[in-house]
């Protein structure tokens, strides 16, 4: 009676574990080409997020995080929120290089930086071609011109721009993006001065480049 116990005991663990096998194998088959990471088993159906970084934003001064969400096959939100500090690109391009000046850093005071756009894919979202307007703002203080009597500077920074842009999926999770944006920017200038604030109001053509890594998230 024991062994006959014992003998439906092994048979049933048998079975168990060959279904088990099977069930796992079928989870994360590597040839499945829906599955983008087989490890933790995400398809690319699945995933609804993209969390990434620029890396360009640095040369002016912009350390953002941005969420891109999924909301059918072919549209996206997208949206970031970080720390602005300066802009070393607007100060070249003015020939200011008090930014460059260790003893000016106490004059810094980061501040925040937003954007929100909608992005409208050609094949699918995470994937190819896309055209993307966008809303970014930007707010942060700088040290003025040395030969302006080193006034404090307060930026306000709003662009409207429409972004040309190309975004593939690399191994597992990584997620590569990248383009071209073309727009205006409305520059709220005050500068204080001999205790006293003035403000200076300049329309100006924006254009950057990006390219942000991330990953995708379900």
């Amino acid at each position: 009676m024991k062994g006959l116990t014992f003998a439906i005991l092994v048979c049933f663990f048998f079975q168990f574990g060959i279904s088990l096998s099977q069930t796992i194998v079928k989870t994360v088959d590597p040839n499945d080409e829906s599955v983008i990471d087989p490890v933790f088993n995400l398809k690319e159906k699945d995933a609804n997020k993209a969390i990434t970084f620029n890396i360009l934003s640095g040369v002016r001064g912009d350390y953002s995080i941005y969420l891109e969400h999924r909301i059918n096959k072919l549209i996206s939100a997208d949206f970031s929120v970080g720390v602005t500090t300066h802009d070393y690109l607007w100060s070249v391009f003015n020939q200011d290089y008090t930014v460059f000046q260790v003893d000016r850093i106490s004059d810094y005071n980061p501040n925040l930086s937003l954007s929100a756009g909608i992005r409208f894919y050609g094949d699918k979202v995470f994937r190819g071609f896309y055209v993307a307007p966008q809303i970014i703002y930007r707010n942060y203080t700088m040290p003025g011109p040395s030969s302006a009597n080193n006034p404090i500077i307060k930026r306000k920074n709003t662009v409207t721009r429409v972004a040309f842009g190309l975004s593939s999926l690399s191994s597992g999770r990584f997620y590569v993006d990248g383009g071209l944006a073309i727009g205006y920017a409305n520059n709220l200038h005050e500068n204080l001065q001999a205790f006293k604030w003035e403000s200076n109001r300049q329309v100006t053509i924006h254009a950057d480049f990006y390219f942000r890594l991330g990953v995708l998230l379900k």
